[in-house]
């Protein structure tokens, strides 16, 4: 299954196309009701969040765009949580939990886990997602062109 999704935010529009190799592609378009965010986009869009301004359990509002719009929670767990991220050592990382679709990508109760570096870069260094048999997990392997400097504890 292909999704790709063309987001014009200055005119609050969308075009889709959501097909694969066995089945027929569908297009189709719809209207935004504001600034509008995919999967991977909400990740990066919360890097700009000012998170010292919440304390933790805090939650902050997100919109995403699958087939159709949802108003989503993304959940701040914790402040300042020392995590182990493989080939990068401990790290302090803010870690938030975003409220996912169930129905589309993931199953009923599904929960996502993305620690972000407690610095000014404020990366996505980890993203957990545990599975019936286990836990999908996406790792940072490689940075550069950060604009301050990240220090990997490893």
């Amino acid at each position: 299954m292909v999704d790709k999704f063309f987001f014009d935010q200055v005119n609050h529009k969308v075009s889709a196309s959501k097909g694969g190799p066995d089945k027929e592609t569908k297009y189709y378009d719809a209207d935004l009701t504001g600034c509008m965010h995919d999967l991977i986009s909400i990740i990066y869009n919360v890097r700009n969040v000012n998170f010292e301004q919440y304390d933790e359990g805090a939650q902050f509002d997100v919109k995403v765009f699958i087939e159709e719009e949802y108003p989503l929670k993304v959940e701040l767990r914790k402040k300042n949580y020392e995590t182990r991220v493989r080939g990068l050592g401990k790290q302090k990382t803010y870690l938030i939990r975003p409220q996912v679709v169930s129905g589309h990508f993931f199953k009923e109760d599904t929960r996502m886990d993305i620690y972000i570096s407690d610095d000014g870069n404020r990366i996505p260094l980890m993203i957990e997602s545990p599975e019936s048999v286990g836990k999908v997990k996406a790792v940072l392997r490689e940075y550069k062109g950060l604009r301050h400097p990240f220090v990997c504890n490893e």
